[in-house]
């Protein structure tokens, strides 16, 4: 069942945080009495999550944004950050059992959907699984192509409580990424990189400039280019609770986009890009390559353009 809440009364609901996966729509889930197409990983995510006992509201992007209609993802982008944030738990969902990973959760606390649901704490540990089985058995999950994806920092990030799921099994994230720190090498894989600055930024306690996350993030990816920015201004220091000039419209060029988040994050610093006197330059063509290559432009060309309006 579908239902249509307002975020000042709200229901105890948990947020969804995924992949989206091969485009192909092979699978079909029936909300409303309606059929409705999703990928293979969504599927496989409500099979795995379903309880046939009892209810359990969710939050799923693909199902709960119409992701065909512009007008409505540029209302509801914005307002990810407060899903997030007021869900009781984010469920970062990995997708099924492969190489042996399901020996990273068997080795960690005993919890089951009951207590997830209830809030009840977990009352042990399983000691069947060494803890050099289940780290070698981490290796598999921290490189998976969920960590890469640019939209699970602002999930990961904003959550009260983040619980990680993988087929039939899950944990919470602080036994999760506990495996991430006793890797002996620094292993600079895009998801590695990805995984260590979200575990920085969530214990950090403050937030970073919108600037300074397109340098930190900058190996994250997504299937539209605009996200790459639209996904970091609910977590930005500088962009979360004022009118930044950076407007989230997705009928607005890439170029636009490049222009505004430019003309936020450079002023006053990079203002010799705009044909002025004085400015850190090389900083900021720096910056200015960043962000370009993150949307696939050519700045000197888009600032040209500009320039001749």
């Amino acid at each position: 069942m579908l239902a249509h809440k307002s975020l000042t009364e709200l229901p105890q609901y948990f947020a969804v945080s995924y992949t989206w996966g091969a485009p192909e729509l092979a699978r079909e889930v029936e909300v409303d009495g309606i059929t409705i197409p999703v990928r293979e990983n969504l599927f496989q995510l409500l099979r795995h999550l379903r309880q046939p006992y009892s209810s359990l509201v969710l939050w799923i992007d693909a199902l709960c944004v119409d992701q065909s209609s512009i007008p409505e993802k540029n209302i509801q982008v914005p307002l990810m950050g407060q899903i997030y944030s007021f869900a009781k738990s984010v469920f970062v969902w990995l997708g099924l059992h492969a190489d042996g990973s399901e020996h990273l959760f068997d080795s960690g606390p005993v919890d089951n959907q009951f207590q997830l649901k209830c809030g009840g704490g977990t009352p042990g540990l399983s000691t069947s699984i060494s803890t050099t089985v289940a780290t070698d058995a981490s290796g598999s999950l921290y490189t998976r192509a969920y960590w890469t994806r640019t939209w699970i920092v602002q999930e990961i990030v904003l959550a009260s409580r983040v619980d990680v799921f993988c087929g039939d099994r899950f944990c919470n994230w602080y036994f999760f990424i506990s495996h991430t720190c006793e890797k002996s090498e620094y292993d600079r894989t895009a998801s590695d990189y990805a995984i260590r600055n979200i575990v920085a930024f969530r214990n950090m306690g403050q937030r970073m400039p919108l600037r300074c996350l397109l340098f930190r993030f900058h190996m994250t990816r997504c299937f539209d280019p605009r996200d790459l920015v639209y996904s970091l201004l609910n977590i930005a220091a500088d962009t979360r609770d004022q009118d930044h000039g950076i407007t989230v419209d997705y009928s607005s060029s890439i170029e636009t986009l490049f222009v505004q988040t430019l003309a936020f994050c450079s002023a006053p610093s990079c203002i010799t890009v705009f044909g002025q006197a004085g400015g850190r330059a090389i900083e900021c063509l720096r910056f200015c390559d960043t962000l370009a290559a993150r949307l696939g432009l050519d700045w000197n060309q888009v600032l040209i353009l500009h320039r001749m309006r």
